[in-house]
């Protein structure tokens, strides 16, 4: 029978040791945190927000697209404060690609989905305009 002294005891220990810290990584994979690049671009220390929404480490700008965004872009249905767009925005139903704030200016308008527009002349507004929006962004009183 073969006896083990310490040392070697210690060495294989050792060596045990160094294989599993091989094995397990604390390094996460590229794409395992999202984070919003406009509100929020937090990031666990040697990552980076980039603009697909996802926590790249640093020096590795690849994007992720193995790795389907969470957020969602501009033009796609949302609801609430715009937590859950790319942009931040959530306005009159849509990720929008801005707050969208003024007389007659949405962002549900036929053919700009997810893009500031202005509300077509005759057409109501009903977040801003009680009666008719203009040409010019204003509001007639009086119905459409």
């Amino acid at each position: 029978m073969r006896t083990l002294t310490r040392a070697s005891v210690w060495i294989a220990l050792a060596l045990a040791a160094a294989l599993v810290g091989s094995c397990f990584s604390p390094i996460e994979p590229e794409c395992a945190f999202s984070c919003d690049p406009v509100n929020d671009p937090a990031c666990p220390d040697g990552y980076v927000c980039q603009d697909d929404g996802y926590c790249h480490r640093e020096n590795h700008p690849e994007a992720c697209g193995a790795f389907p965004s969470t957020k969602l872009a501009n033009g796609q249905a949302c609801t609430g404060d715009g937590s859950r767009c790319l942009s931040g925005f959530c306005v009159d139903g849509y990720c929008c690609n801005g707050a969208c704030e003024g007389t007659c200016m949405a962002c549900n308008v036929t053919g700009g989905l997810g893009t500031c527009t202005a509300v077509p002349t005759g057409q109501p507004d009903p977040d801003t305009c009680v009666g008719c929006c203009q040409a010019d962004q204003s509001c007639s009183t009086g119905g459409c």
